[in-house]
């Protein structure tokens, strides 16, 4: 038996700008090249490397020709290893030009399929996809699916970028001549000896796929019981030439060797050692013509705007796009609330509700905050939104944003008698705040 209850209407009242610093070369996809910088043009192969990437994203989400000052500051950032990919693509999907663009779902995904998987749709991904962004998921986080691939990982890895998902790469990757030159050279002037192959592969696999910095390569060495060991043998001219080799690749000049001897001489240590060298310019410049990235940042990077798009489904088929965000905390205190009134009324707990049962709710959220009402926006009742054959039962309510909307449904006959009824074993809630409005608009729906 399906069961509908009535309606209780509570009546009441991303552009990102970067700066950079001169004097940075940037990595080229050829694994040896750099370019100096000019700042007059631009500066970097818009068909490889960082360049390329970031003309890539231009030409498919946005669907123009880059800008010469965005495109370098993007190429900067990300030459540098101070912004991964998906920062850099957040950055231009969250920008105001790319809303504005009101892309319906089949051109977004497809846009999502060929920018983070570089290839068209396949007809069962697509559809699914299509399935969760008509069921309560929004494109952001949609898009953050995206990034998460492992597709997403090797499409960066070709452009010699981090992914900045949770994806890892599965492409094979070769290990160039420079990486292994520097992989070796730690083992042999840092410890003192030739490399295991176990280790060497580890090391060299790291910095070839960009998920280790060639700064964090040198610490694992430097700082090594191995090495600690051995740096309490040498005298300190043995101490600053090792450095020298190691993160500059030659011998010490005598001005720089004096000088960092004298530094020693008058109680420096191993940290003022590293990080002097590791932080040098030199040093970076050096990382970025092997290929490898000199540090990895640990930026905040874009945030995920607290509102995001959802889509409606209208009459005849039509699409309406609604932004907004979700209160989990008061949705909780719905859940909780009903359950306590059920303990006060001495019948049974209501468990959670599938996720997916979640997630329709959630996008029931969403349609009330279009139309208010049991019946959809389509034009079918609330419960063509779930898998059927099952009793079911839904509380609707809008206010302010403090609305105590269990206590309201409670002093109402009709949809307490919903929150205590036996027939139900789980339950979904959701309150949903359209962008820019005091409004929230609360729903509760039951499963037998």
């Amino acid at each position: 038996m399906r069961r509908f209850k009535t309606i209780l209407s509570i009546i009441s009242a991303a552009a990102v700008i970067f700066s950079s610093q001169a004097g940075l070369l940037a990595y080229t996809n050829d694994d040896i090249s750099t370019i100096t910088v000019n700042y007059a043009s631009e500066r970097y192969n818009p068909n490889s490397g960082v360049g390329g990437f970031v003309a890539r994203l231009y030409t498919m989400a946005l669907q123009r020709n880059y800008d010469v000052d965005g495109y370098n500051n993007w190429c900067d950032m990300l030459a540098a290893g101070e912004l991964d990919g998906a920062n850099c693509a957040r950055g231009i999907f969250y920008s105001q030009e790319f809303r504005n663009k009101g892309y319906d779902p089949d051109t977004y995904l497809t846009i999502l399929y060929r920018v983070f998987f570089n290839r068209e749709p396949d007809t069962a991904g697509f559809n699914a996809w299509k399935l969760v962004l008509f069921h309560g998921k929004s494109y952001e986080e949609v898009l953050e699916d995206f990034i998460n691939s492992t597709e997403w990982a090797n499409v960066c890895l070709s452009y010699g970028i981090r992914s900045g998902g949770t994806g890892r790469p599965t492409a094979n990757v070769s290990i160039n001549n420079n990486i292994a030159a520097f992989v070796n050279s730690l083992y042999s002037d840092v410890l003192g000896r030739n490399a295991d192959s176990a280790g060497f592969s580890s090391w060299a696999n790291g910095l070839a796929t960009l998920q280790i910095s060639g700064k964090e390569a040198a610490r694992g060495f430097f700082f090594s019981p191995e090495f600690i060991n051995r740096y309490n043998t040498l005298g300190n001219s043995d101490r600053v030439r090792i450095f020298y080799r190691v993160f500059l690749g030659r011998e010490p000049d005598s001005n720089g060797l004096d000088s960092w001897v004298n530094i020693l001489n008058n109680g420096g240590s191993l940290d003022d050692l590293f990080n002097g060298f590791s932080d040098s310019p030199e040093f970076r410049n050096k990382c970025l013509s092997y290929g490898i990235l000199p540090v990895i940042s640990d930026n905040a990077g874009i945030a995920v705007p607290v509102d995001k798009t959802y889509i409606v489904t209208t009459e005849n088929g039509g699409i309406a796009f609604v932004r907004g965000h979700f209160d989990e905390d008061a949705a909780n205190a719905i859940f909780n609330n009903t359950n306590n009134y059920r303990s006060n009324a001495r019948v049974s707990m209501l468990g959670s509700a599938s996720d997916s049962d979640m997630s329709s709710t959630r996008q029931r959220a969403v349609e009330l905050s279009y139309s208010f009402g049991h019946t959809r926006p389509s034009g079918g009742l609330f419960n063509t939104l779930f898998s059927g054959g099952r009793a079911m039962g839904e509380n609707v309510a809008y206010g302010s944003a403090s609305t105590n909307f269990s206590s309201v449904w409670r002093n109402s006959s009709g949809h307490y008698s919903n929150m205590i009824d036996t027939s139900y074993h789980t339950m979904s809630q959701a309150v949903f705040i359209p962008e820019g409005s005091s409004r929230a608009y609360a729903v509760q729906n039951f499963f037998g």
